[in-house]
């Protein structure tokens, strides 16, 4: 019925009375890439207006260095979903994978030493180091195989050490990788919720992730980083679950929770002050970035492709651009 490069949905179809058919659809044109917000990061106040950082039809994922001038991303602009590295303050792109497998969930390190990723064959988890050349240049190594069947990896420490994935399910709980060692231990579990995109805080010692009992309704929660899953009675939670919120994020202080939240029908930021020693929640929540237009959205971003990062001076993260056009076509009976 149609071709061509653009998305065609939506279709409606009616008939005239003399057996004529007619056809309505909207041809839409999808692109995703990577924005940054400047922000005080400590205060959760704006202080700028957004601007794009990559210009390919897909560019998501992204993960940025806490000192913000590495950013790991995936895009498709090969033809397959790669990893990618950029270079914020010179502008310098470079490919990190150019295989023909779909390459996921890139994770820069604090450092900006190593990008972590994996692959979605048997979920395999690789590392790659980072180096430069004389001249300065980004001079990746090779890729170095970490694990298999560590199910979507969420965060790595702060140090380096370790990182967050999937341990079991259902209902889904978090487990923790050690590289030293290979062990894989369960770090936190809940009798009846679902635990999803999790992270470390910057002094390693507490989680925070989205959990989930039913589905469009979930909290943002944090529980302490101890040996053995803490008990549901030291669980933090920060919002209700009469919505959606999603994607939480440390400020570099460790004292502000962003993350994202659908309570207003759009998909927005906010963030939430913590006290410094109990991480429970300190006043009302902040809103930091509304996302309201419907050319130019967070929503227009599928959530499993949504990532954001908060560092010092700004947030990064992805934001979807729809154009369209409808069409109608008279079908002889």
């Amino acid at each position: 019925m149609t071709f061509g490069t653009n998305l065609d949905v939506e279709p409606r179809v009616s008939r005239s009375a003399g057996g004529s058919t007619r056809l309505v659809f909207s041809s839409v044109l999808s692109n995703v890439n990577i924005w940054s917000l400047p922000v005080r990061a400590g205060e959760g106040k704006v202080t700028g207006p957004l601007q794009q950082l990559t210009s390919s039809g897909y560019d998501a994922q992204s993960s940025v260095s806490d000192d913000g001038t590495l950013l790991a991303f995936i895009s498709s602009r090969s033809g397959n979903d790669d990893v990618w590295l950029k270079n914020l303050e010179n502008g310098r792109e470079t490919a990190l994978t150019t295989t023909p497998i779909k390459e996921v969930v890139p994770e820069i390190t604090s450092d900006g030493s190593r990008v972590f990723y994996q692959t979605i064959d048997n979920w395999t988890t690789y590392v790659i180091n980072l180096g430069t050349d004389s001249a300065g240049a980004p001079q990746p190594g090779a890729p170095e195989k970490i694990c298999e069947r560590c199910v979507r990896l969420w965060d790595v420490a702060p140090d380096g050490k370790k990182f967050l994935f999937i341990y079991n399910a259902p209902p889904v709980s978090l487990g923790l990788f050690d590289l030293a060692t290979g062990e894989r231990r369960e770090v936190a579990r809940h009798s009846g919720l679902s635990l999803y995109r999790a992270r470390f805080s910057p002094d390693g010692r507490w989680l925070t992730f989205h959990s989930e009992g039913r589905p469009g309704h979930s909290r943002v929660t944090i529980v302490p980083l101890r040996d053995a899953p803490p008990v549901e009675s030291d669980w933090i939670f920060l919002t209700g679950d009469d919505t959606f919120h999603d994607k939480p994020v440390w400020s570099p202080d460790g004292n502000l929770l962003y993350y994202t939240s659908d309570r207003d029908g759009f998909r927005c930021i906010r963030a939430q002050r913590l006290d410094p020693s109990s991480r429970r929640p300190v006043g009302p929540p902040l809103d930091v970035y509304h996302s309201h237009g419907a050319r130019r959205s967070l929503r227009n971003v599928r959530i499993r492709a949504l990532e954001f990062s908060v560092v010092r001076d700004k947030m990064v993260f992805s934001l979807g651009e729809q154009t369209g056009n409808l069409w109608t076509a008279e079908m002889a009976r």
